[in-house]
């Protein structure tokens, strides 16, 4: 099981040479859907960052299926401690939820900087999100979201 990620950002080419440049390594190409012309390549394996700016993120939960996901999606979270209790209580029942629909729910926390939390999902697509973001109540707890399209 990998035990954490690492994410850069950069233009399409860029990434891609990357990526060609590591078949060794589970790198995936995503497009933002927030920002023009962002993308971002994410490193999972285990291995040291071939990143030159690395962002990088322990995982601290994983709940998964196999499934091929070609969405995503990141929630950020600064917590107190009125909110950490609800917090808890929403992400066990996000991720005791996997669906077919949702591939993956991960809870991170940056290595560095903020060290916030951070819930990165995994999803067939863009439409299975949506339906999903529009009816979660965990959202309202957070300051920020962020999706990609995989590439």
């Amino acid at each position: 099981m990998t035990n954490n990620i690492k994410v850069t950002f950069g233009s399409k080419n860029i990434l891609e040479k990357i990526s060609n440049n590591h078949p060794d390594r589970k790198l995936s190409i995503f497009k933002s859907m927030n920002t023009y012309g962002q993308y971002q390549i994410i490193d999972e394996s285990n291995k040291p960052s071939i990143f030159h700016n690395t962002i990088k993120y322990i995982i601290i939960l994983e709940k998964s299926t196999n499934n091929i996901s070609n969405f995503i999606n990141y929630l950020y979270f600064n917590l107190d401690k009125n909110n950490e209790k609800i917090f808890n209580s929403k992400l066990k029942e996000l991720s005791n939820n996997i669906n077919l629909n949702i591939n993956s729910v991960k809870l991170l926390q940056e290595v560095s900087g903020k060290k916030q939390l951070i819930i990165m999902t995994e999803w067939n697509n863009a439409l299975d999100f949506s339906k999903w973001f529009n009816k979660c109540n965990i959202k309202d707890l957070s300051n920020m979201s962020l999706s990609y399209k995989k590439e």
